[in-house]
């Protein structure tokens, strides 16, 4: 495993995931890439990611945080944390005032320091009452 691996998977987060940079997926993703985190019935590639991204943009403010790092062989894993908060104007007042928090694992596979698939395994851990700070 590269150092440069890891990086690719932290800009990729940063960057696609936190900024909302779509731009700049085909700076982190393989040409064969495939993304076994959506269902089955999605498209699994990074068409198919560009239009999860955009759905999720907006509708949900949003920030992963990446826990830990761990890598093997072409593998980079993610213990993370994300915390969404409902935007749309059509939700009732204490619906947007609710944050959800999730966590888990993120797992990258890697080829030519790009990701050529990924997967997820997340759980949610609670929904709490919005604080005074932005999550954004």
């Amino acid at each position: 495993m590269e150092k440069s691996d890891v990086k690719c998977v932290e800009g990729f987060i940063e960057e696609v995931w936190n900024n909302g940079r779509l731009d700049m997926l085909n700076q982190y993703l393989h040409p064969a890439f495939r993304d076994f985190s959506q269902p089955f019935f999605a498209v699994q590639n990074a068409a198919g990611l560009k239009m999860y991204l955009r759905q999720l943009n907006g509708d949900f403010i949003h920030k992963t945080e990446i826990l830990d790092v761990d890598t093997f062989e072409d593998v980079v894993t993610l213990e993370v944390r994300l915390v969404l908060q409902l935007k749309s104007s059509d939700c009732a007042q204490e619906e947007c005032e609710q944050l959800l928090v999730i966590e888990g694992e993120r797992r990258f596979t890697m080829r030519d320091n790009l990701i050529y698939d990924h997967k997820e395994q997340l759980a949610l851990l609670s929904e709490v009452a919005l604080k005074a700070e932005k999550i954004y």
